[in-house]
């Protein structure tokens, strides 16, 4: 429990210098995750406690620059549960207190939490992803994802980004967002301490929203969750295109810079405490 697994220059299994050299760490990264055969055998990665409370996961965090942490490019019928992705350094890759970009070694951070495209039948459930030097979630052409229990947390430049490509990143069938968290994305992560910082707003050259799309399609579904506090836009589905609808149920969005929420198509918001504190980090 609790153990923690470096993904980049200097892991197990990193000795390939053609992927692997220290004057470009970054594509020192693993191979997307294999696809299970089917829906009703998934391949699944499963943090230790996952099947009793998930109290203390273990950790992959990236550093040295690496792409991403996770790689799900092309993966089907894939489980993650009980883990959590990460990095070892307070830097923002675009913002205030940025990282090291310029020469080696380039320190203990990554940009990207786990990235994703043309990938069917997702589970991640009860995964922290938190403070990513530029992005929690960067992940376009997706059909039925689940997020349960899932935590998106302190991304310096946005927590999800679903833009992938102009006119290439729609997304399809159920995309199910269920006890998620979305908090302070668009600031920086104090490290150890795991506290919000350095946050930057657009007109910053910041970004900054919790979950943000290209044109999309897909039944959305936000249930018992919590997007608030992020720099710009908490949930902005401005850009669904019709081909499928989002439903809100008791969840909650406040102080998000831009607005709490933006939909585009059929829309239910039911029990759901919306504040529009767009002031809320003023000063800060």
């Amino acid at each position: 429990n609790g153990a923690q697994y470096k993904i980049g220059l200097g892991a197990p299994n990193t000795s390939d210098t053609s992927k692997c050299a220290a004057f470009y760490p970054w594509d020192c990264w693993m191979r997307p995750i294999p696809s299970g055969p089917d829906a009703s055998r998934p391949t699944r990665i499963l943090g230790k406690g996952w099947d009793a409370g998930c109290s203390n996961p273990p950790q992959f965090w990236g550093t040295e620059r690496v792409t991403q942490v996770l790689n799900l490019r092309g993966s089907n019928n894939v489980e993650i549960r009980c883990l959590e992705v990460t990095d070892h350094s307070a830097c923002l890759d675009m913002g205030p207190g940025s990282c090291n970009r310029s020469s080696a070694p380039y320190g203990p951070w990554s940009p990207v939490g786990i990235v994703a495209s043309d990938s069917t039948n997702v589970l991640l459930e009860n995964v922290n992803i938190h403070g990513m030097a530029y992005k929690g979630i960067y992940a376009g052409r997706l059909r039925d994802w689940t997020l349960q229990n899932t935590q998106i947390v302190a991304n310096s430049f946005v927590g999800w980004d679903g833009d992938i490509g102009t006119g290439t990143s729609s997304n399809s069938g159920t995309m199910m967002f269920d006890h998620v968290k979305i908090l302070y994305n668009g600031c920086g992560e104090t490290y150890p301490g795991k506290q919000p910082y350095n946050c930057y707003s657009q007109d910053q050259g910041g970004y900054g929203d919790g979950i943000g799309t290209q044109s999309t399609s897909g039944n959305w579904y936000f249930l018992n969750s919590d997007i608030s506090h992020n720099v710009s836009d908490g949930l902005d589905l401005l850009y669904h295109d019709g081909n499928g609808s989002v439903t809100i149920k008791r969840s909650k969005f406040e102080g998000n810079a831009g607005n709490q929420v933006k939909t585009h198509s059929d829309t239910i918001i039911e029990n759901s405490i919306i504040i529009g504190n767009c002031s809320y980090f003023n000063g800060k």
